[in-house]
């Protein structure tokens, strides 16, 4: 949802899944059935923590700096899979049983 140099075909990909999303969403109710996407920032996972140390070792030569790589996303932190799980409970939820071909961004 926000485009970046630095991740061009993750970012041609999620476009693309999210276009997908969107257009079976907008049919899939005359069928009874939902669609919906979530758009998540970085969430805190083994493969993210990776990722942050790598980055802060390349771009500040120390692997502990990743609160400074975190700095321009989203509220300037990762979130916890837990906020994923409970936005995609939501969803499941009839509280959400308005909302086909959605996809809810999670991050800025």
């Amino acid at each position: 949802e926000k485009p970046s140099w630095e991740y061009i075909c993750g970012g041609f990909a999620n476009a693309g899944l999210a276009a997908f999303t969107r257009g079976l969403g907008s049919k899939s109710p005359e069928f009874g059935v939902r669609v919906v996407g979530v758009h998540p920032p970085p969430t805190r996972t083994d493969r993210i923590t990776a990722l942050l140390r790598t980055v802060a070792k390349s771009k500040y030569g120390d692997e502990s700096r990743t609160e400074d790589v975190l700095r321009d996303g989203a509220f300037g932190r990762v979130i916890e899979p837990e906020q994923v799980a409970e936005t995609v409970a939501f969803l499941a939820s009839p509280r959400a049983s308005h909302l086909s071909g959605v996809v809810l961004n999670l991050g800025t």
